[in-house]
């Protein structure tokens, strides 16, 4: 159920993101690049986000075999990759599926602050769509569409951040779910998919800030340019008699 609505959320996001731009009527030059530049981090990020919090492999853990091809177990936020031994008359195979964390793992406070920062990027993703609605429907004036922009993109890249501290927690130090067989794992957690789609978004969510203050000044330059008279206009023309 949770997927399905960030589902939603993302296809609000970008149709949002992608209208925003088309609603600005003084916007032009510098500014609108910028616009749509920081639309593009921003959807960048958003589409990160999902895909590296709402999966089981946020972390991994690799066999310390030395094969050219080493096993790895992934782990994530709220999900992990169980493994099953099928045996068949051609042999045995390991099938891997995404479950949910049996009750009896106790979360840490590294953990839970993971997950707590997990939907309180999600909340705030909701609330700058919110936002921009509200504007887009209120003023046309860009100025006026992009205020809330940079603070709440600085907002979830913290936030997304913060995601990070999955890291320091039990899931990535003394997991008992990693044991399988026989199997030998490394001590400690590595970098999976989903850490780095995260980090890459927190990377996006702050590009997408940056962009957005530049473009909130290109709009007051532009402004303020429009508002002085064109000098050429004032002049007396060459070769006219006072």
């Amino acid at each position: 159920m949770f997927i399905i609505i960030e589902l939603i959320v993302l296809l609000a996001f970008i149709m949002t993101a992608l209208f925003s731009q088309s609603t600005k009527p003084n916007q032009r030059g510098t500014s609108a690049s910028l616009g749509l530049l920081t639309a593009i981090f921003a959807i960048t990020a958003f589409c990160l986000m999902w895909f590296g919090s709402m999966r089981c492999n946020f972390i991994k853990f690799t066999d310390v075999s030395g094969s050219s091809e080493p096993l790895s177990r992934s782990f994530g936020i709220y999900l992990y990759q169980f493994w099953a031994t099928v045996i068949t008359t051609d042999g045995s195979y390991i099938v891997k599926t995404c479950q949910e964390y049996p009750d009896t793992i106790e979360l840490d406070g590294a953990w839970k602050a993971a997950r707590a920062f997990t939907i309180i990027t999600f909340v705030l993703v909701i609330i700058l769509l919110i936002g921009k609605c509200c504007l887009m429907c209120n003023n046309p004036l860009a100025e006026v569409q992009t205020k809330l922009d940079t603070p709440m993109y600085l907002l979830i890249a913290l936030s997304q951040g913060l995601m990070l501290l999955l890291l320091s927690s039990n899931v990535c130090k003394s997991n008992p779910l990693v044991e399988f067989g026989n199997i030998e794992w490394q001590e400690t957690c590595s970098l999976d998919t989903g850490a780095k789609c995260t980090t890459s978004a927190l990377v996006f969510w702050a590009l997408a800030a940056v962009t957005s203050y530049q473009e909130q000044r290109s709009l007051k330059e532009e402004r303020a340019n429009v508002g002085q008279p064109d000098v050429s206009l004032t002049e007396p023309l060459a070769g006219t008699e006072a």
